[in-house]
């Protein structure tokens, strides 16, 4: 009699744990978001490297160029392939893996493909047909060299073959060449009946893209712009150093002056030497950069 009672229930309901396998799917793909796609096996990334939204700084409308573009795909419409190409450095690679921290892309996933794995990409495409979620496939570094027929299996894919590509299917690229196949001046002035051919045939990958968005290098006044703000995200005193006062070795030489350099230091308390070496070379070219904008100024006024 004072045995206590069972209650018999669960914590969800049927409408419930049907919505959450609707949304998510079951097995690898609703427990990881990434993964690496190497000879001819698909490994989970349980800890991805995918920067936040507010850690990428600069190209911003080519990151809303990126998402709008994402954004579309998971709405289910059919969207444009995308190839990011420029210059190194720019954040080409972080603006596709900073796609998985973007709010309401639950449904996403990002599959980066090696380059040994190209050839199998075919398999992989028709293996994720029928599923709840969206694939990118993400091509990083992608460039050819001239004997290199990858490309040919790559163009198929992108243009499409026989086999039509499933529409929750799409590839993005990066490169930093806008043409992704290697040319040489040989391949112009060569004996080949139909050399003009033979060229369009390897410029044509890129044009496959559907959506050509180019990371460019910064202007001086954008970089320094860039560079005051990951100063300020760090914690650094950045006024402090924008009002020290610039002396003639400070504007003549980068990094020469002493009691600038002390200043520096101070405003960087609790960062390791090579960040502080860093900010010194940038914040003293910021100085000079500044200096000369404001006698710019002071000319068109007089």
């Amino acid at each position: 009699a004072g045995l206590p009672r069972w209650r018999a229930g669960a914590p969800f309901t049927f409408q419930s744990l049907t919505e959450f396998y609707r949304v998510h799917g079951a097995g690898r793909f609703a427990r990881y978001r990434a993964f690496l796609w190497s000879d001819g096996a698909l490994i989970p990334v349980a800890d991805p490297d995918c920067p936040a939204e507010e850690e990428m700084l600069g190209y911003t409308l080519q990151r809303e160029q990126v998402i709008a573009n994402t954004r579309a795909f998971l709405e289910g419409r059919r969207v444009n392939d995308v190839l990011l190409y420029g210059d190194s450095g720019t954040g080409k690679s972080a603006t596709v893996k900073a796609l998985l921290s973007v709010p309401g892309f639950d449904r996403l996933r990002l599959i980066e493909v090696q380059k040994d794995g190209l050839r199998d990409m075919a398999g992989l495409i028709r293996s994720l047909a029928g599923r709840q979620q969206r694939f990118i496939l993400f091509i990083d570094d992608l460039a050819f060299d001239q004997d290199d027929r990858t490309y040919s299996v790559v163009k198929t894919i992108l243009e499409g073959g026989l086999e039509k590509r499933p529409d929750n299917v799409a590839i993005y690229a990066t490169s930093n060449r806008r043409l992704l196949v290697r040319q040489t001046f040989s391949d112009r002035a060569g004996d080949e009946v139909d050399a003009q051919e033979t060229i369009q045939e390897k410029t044509a990958l890129s044009d496959r893209f559907g959506l050509r968005i180019p990371y460019l290098g910064l202007s001086k006044g954008e970089f320094l712009d860039l560079v005051e703000k990951l100063a300020r995200r760090k914690g650094m005193d950045v006024d402090a150093l924008l009002d020290f006062p610039l002396t003639k070795r400070t504007a003549g030489y980068v990094g020469t002056d002493f009691a600038a350099t002390k200043h520096i230091d101070k405003s960087c308390i609790g960062a390791d030497y090579a960040v502080r070496r860093r900010v010194r070379a940038m914040m003293h070219l910021s100085y000079a950069f500044r200096q000369v904008q404001r006698q710019k100024s002071k000319t068109k006024v007089r």
